[in-house]
């Protein structure tokens, strides 16, 4: 596998155990689609891009590849391969943006490129990314910022209140299965990016299989319909 060598610009502290990180590359990535960034002596891991021009993802720290890579210092060296995947297909008209869990990155990038109303969920506060944009709504399960309860209960409020004609979203599955049942009832297309484990990123190991698909090679991405119909094939 060919890799290609990044060098660490910056790298800024999103809340207490995540951070951005800003390379000295560009890419050509369509928002929604990943990378395999490899950190020699810890292991390689798929993350979404954040931002092609510069490259720059978005990362947790919840175990050993993460943890070191947001521990790295500026001038730092990594190796990855990619984007690979099916991104987000933007459409015409504003749209909503809902996020869950890990899933800002790729949300965060496509309101770059289109109109959105973003709707970012969380646990707690300090599970937050705070941005500073103006069309933002924030939702914690424990009511410690915004509204109370499930970033879901917000995308309802906001499809009842004004017409969109796109949804997006990235987060845990739950959730994702949620926005894809509320989205139609609205009659609203639905854009997922689903998760799983990916150990190759190009369709070869399998790992990632999703009812027939891989979703490193068919998705991440699917729309609503067409995760109803393979989530549960064998």
């Amino acid at each position: 596998m060919i890799y290609e060598m990044a060098v660490l610009k910056k790298k800024t502290m999103l809340n207490k155990n995540t951070a951005k990180l800003i390379f000295d590359k560009k890419l050509s990535a369509t928002p929604g689609q990943f990378v395999m960034l490899w950190l020699p002596g810890f292991g390689e891991r798929p993350y979404a891009v954040a931002d092609d021009s510069p490259f720059s993802v978005i990362v947790k720290d919840v175990g050993k590849v993460s943890g070191a890579l947001c521990s790295l210092k500026k001038g730092a060296r990594v190796f990855f391969r990619g984007p690979f995947g099916r991104g987000f297909e933007i459409k015409k008209g504003k749209g909503i943006g809902v996020v869950g869990g890990y899933g800002l990155a790729p949300v965060s990038f496509l309101s770059k490129k289109t109109e959105l109303k973003l709707l970012i969920g969380a646990k707690t506060k300090d599970d937050l990314i705070f941005l500073n944009k103006k069309d933002v709504e924030y939702s914690t399960n424990d009511g410690t910022y915004g509204q109370m309860g499930l970033v879901t209960d917000l995308l309802e409020k906001e499809l009842k209140t004004r017409k969109y004609k796109n949804v997006y979203a990235c987060g845990p599955e739950p959730m994702l299965l949620a926005v894809g049942e509320i989205s139609e009832r609205f009659g609203v297309d639905a854009q997922l990016l689903m998760e799983r484990h990916m150990k190759c990123g190009i369709g070869i190991c399998g790992s990632c299989a999703l009812g027939g698909k891989l979703v490193c090679l068919h998705g991440p991405m699917f729309y609503w319909k067409e995760l109803k119909r393979i989530r549960n094939q064998p």
